[in-house]
């Protein structure tokens, strides 16, 4: 199931983007604002909430569920349906209904995380033997950072918007961490070059590693591709 993941997003995005476009040219063509701007508010605040992510990338988690934007979708629902019971056609309705299970799917489905707990990561455990590469193209392995406290961190690449805004949260806070003497690994598979446009970029002192074809995280149990 979790192959659809990359399917589905891509289309229901799409199709949310189309809708949004839809609803706003046909109040502009019918004037029939109640039945269009419900189905907007169905498809247009988590489009409007990923793209504001996507941009700033500053926002590393949201709350669960969005129960800010369920009510939203249910009220775009509710307004579409009222429209059409005065009159109007049921086309808003049923667009509105396709986005609203398009959401929940989002919510419900897409959004968990499902993977199986790792033997290799346990409390107590000694970390394996693992090679990365350093910003300058050195192979280093996980051994030389035995014997002091590090936060490993295994994140996606820089266009992951979360991933950003962790790594974001990470920087500012790195000198407390430095005052406890704990070091920061972040770790990607993406090219080295991209690693090292993003280390350039905070001004801390983290350890930016790259994971070839994710070969440590699969050695992990945490390659998990969506």
């Amino acid at each position: 199931m979790n192959r659809l993941k990359p399917i589905f997003i891509s289309a229901y995005l799409s199709f949310s983007c189309l809708l949004s476009v839809y609803a706003i040219w046909s109040i502009w063509q019918t004037g029939d604002w109640l039945a269009w701007s419900g189905v907007l508010l169905v498809c247009a605040p988590l489009l409007i909430l990923l793209g504001w992510m996507t941009l700033t990338q500053r926002v590393a988690r949201t709350s669960r569920g969005l129960p800010v934007i369920h009510l939203l979708v249910m009220l775009g629902l509710l307004m579409s349906t009222i429209a059409c019971y005065r009159g109007s056609p049921s086309t808003a309705p049923v667009l509105g209904a396709v986005a609203a299970l398009g959401f929940w799917a989002y919510i419900y489905w897409y959004s968990r995380f499902e993977r199986t707990s790792s033997p290799t990561l346990t409390v107590g455990a000694v970390l394996p033997d693992l090679e990365f590469l350093e910003e300058g193209g050195q192979t280093i392995s996980s051994q030389g950072f035995l014997g002091q406290p590090t936060v490993w961190v295994f994140y996606r690449g820089n266009w992951c918007p979360l991933c950003m805004a962790q790594i974001q949260e990470l920087a500012a806070r790195y000198q407390e961490l430095q005052a406890l003497g704990v070091r920061v690994a972040l770790v990607s598979p993406q090219p080295q070059e991209h690693s090292v446009g993003l280390a350039q970029r905070f001004e801390v002192p983290m350890h930016f590693l790259t994971d070839p074809d994710n070969r440590a995280a699969r050695a992990l149990g945490i390659d998990v591709r969506h």
